[in-house]
């Protein structure tokens, strides 16, 4: 009989380390959408910035089109929101089947590189100056 300690597993999976590798992973999503950007000579570019409510992804197209995706922690949840306030994405966190720390986002888990498509494909690929 396997014995997995998930009680244990389910409190190292911490909100806030989770959280900082978020937006580790973010940050490197960036640096790979504006390098393939500038292969495509685009006039625009992506950044992020730390606040006090976490941290935002920023689409530089001029002075009077910018976009953003802004993640925080809310009541133990990740929420991500884009520049009007609606929400884009929000997920807890669980384990699955394997024991491994997930995002839970509509009762699905999903690893990072799919909850980051979903919260970013929008911003990273529309086009700018459709506004």
């Amino acid at each position: 009989m396997d014995e997995f300690d998930w009680v244990t597993a389910l409190g190292s999976c911490a909100l806030s380390v989770v959280f900082e590798q978020l937006k580790l992973d973010i940050e490197s999503d960036v640096i790979k959408r504006n390098a393939a950007l500038e292969k495509l000579n685009k006039s625009y570019s992506f950044r992020v910035f730390s606040n006090a409510d976490g941290f935002c992804i920023s689409r530089v197209a001029d002075a009077t089109s910018r976009r953003t995706v802004q993640f925080a922690i809310k009541n133990s949840v990740i929420e991500a929101l884009d520049e009007s306030g609606r929400k884009v994405i929000s997920a807890t966190l669980t384990l699955d089947d394997n024991g491994d720390c997930r995002f839970l986002v509509d009762g699905k888990e999903k690893v990072s590189w799919q909850l980051r498509k979903q919260a970013l494909e929008q911003l990273f690929f529309e086009n700018p100056w459709r506004d």
